[in-house]
């Protein structure tokens, strides 16, 4: 965060589009299975960034990645992502209201782009992640 946001803004894009060409096994330079073990754990750590550029392709890069992973690869990302966002509106009542909100928005908006993708799924594993999804999502959102 110490890099001008030009350089990081261009970091993220690179990120995004090196996720959407090589993260796929079938690429013809594929992303290495321990490499991508090692950026999934990292991914949901950064909902506190405030540009809204950057944050934008982060949230952006996490649920094109879960697109690909999830349910197979991934299952506990929403599990991760439902635990997350749940624990950022638990502690939304502390003195950083700023950072909470924008966390809170970044993690919601990383949400709905999985949700929506996982909605254009036609798997019937996929179907079954989404309908364990729903009431999931509904219960922490609407309390």
């Amino acid at each position: 965060r110490s890099l001008p946001t030009n350089i990081r803004w261009l970091a993220i894009i690179n990120l995004k589009n090196g996720i959407d060409k090589y993260w796929k096994k079938t690429a013809q330079y594929p992303i290495h299975i321990k490499e991508k073990e090692l950026i999934r754990p990292r991914l949901l750590d950064y909902f506190d960034e405030q540009n809204p550029q950057i944050a934008v392709q982060y949230c952006v890069t996490i649920s094109r990645i879960a697109r690909w992973e999830f349910p197979r690869v991934w299952p506990e990302f929403i599990d991760v992502l439902m635990a997350h966002i749940g624990e950022i509106i638990s502690n939304s009542n502390s003195s950083a209201a700023s950072q909470h909100q924008t966390m809170e928005h970044n993690a919601l908006y990383t949400l709905h782009l999985f949700i929506k993708s996982l909605c254009q799924r036609t798997l019937t594993a996929e179907r079954q992640a989404f309908k364990r999804l729903a009431p999931m999502v509904f219960r922490a959102l609407a309390p």
